[in-house]
């Protein structure tokens, strides 16, 4: 909920009130990636509740006031939502500049469109599972694998349908064990890629075979001269 409070009406009646949401910081109202949301009631203090917001994302937004005189904006503020139960990084400390520590998975920055890039395995693509753990893709190694707190350093392989062991970084390499061949596996740490488009991020395979897959595996396993506002979660 945002609360707003008028602080001056230019000598004309306040005609509508209420806040400009965005996920970018700079923004208008009018602009495609702005939310407007009017307040029910028109008051000098006002409050107006916020819907369809993403959980654990920054947002931005300013107050806004209309009379006849024209539209004020107060100062642009944010605040973020609170992280939902089941996102694999609800109890990760914050290591600054987008870094995260999860205390089962290590050091990963989360990047755009559900990119994370892990300190050793390189950049990944994270989906959340139906039920504990979450799910990853790398283009340089297994493809779709399967984790989560109670398993990991062990991840299931959608591809090959067998339980791998990361064993960590051996000569500037990383190091699985894979159970369904009883032999070790090495990849390059340097290069990892990361693919430009997310929804591609399963190199052709039917979003069909990748969720019968997972499903099996986890089976298995604003201020300013005129307004001000404050956000509150």
């Amino acid at each position: 909920m945002v609360t707003g409070k008028v602080l001056a009406d230019g000598y004309s009646p306040i005609e509508e009130v209420g806040v400009v949401v965005s996920k970018q910081p700079r923004f208008a109202r009018g602009d495609n990636r702005a939310t407007v949301t009017s307040a029910e009631n028109v008051s000098q203090r006002f409050e107006v509740s916020l819907i369809g917001l993403e959980p654990g994302t920054t947002y931005y937004f300013r107050s806004y006031a209309a009379n006849g005189e024209g539209t004020s904006y107060g100062a642009l503020k944010n605040f973020t939502t609170a992280k939902s139960d089941d996102d694999p990084w609800t109890n990760s400390e914050s290591g600054g500049n987008g870094w995260l520590h999860s205390n089962w998975l290590g050091n990963v920055y989360q990047a755009e469109n559900g990119w994370i890039y892990h300190q050793e395995l390189g950049w990944l693509y994270a989906e959340k599972s139906d039920s504990a753990g979450v799910w990853l893709y790398s283009r340089d190694f297994l493809g779709w694998f399967w984790t989560g707190p109670e398993v990991f350093p062990f991840v299931y392989a959608s591809e090959s349908s067998t339980w791998v062991y990361y064993h960590g970084i051996l000569a500037d390499h990383r190091a699985f064990f894979h159970f369904g061949r009883s032999s070790w596996m090495t990849f390059p740490k340097s290069g990892s890629t990361k693919k430009k488009d997310s929804n591609k991020a399963a190199d052709g395979k039917s979003a069909e075979k990748q969720s019968t897959a997972k499903d099996s595996a986890a089976r298995q396993a604003s201020e300013s001269e005129v307004l001000e506002s404050t956000a509150e979660q």
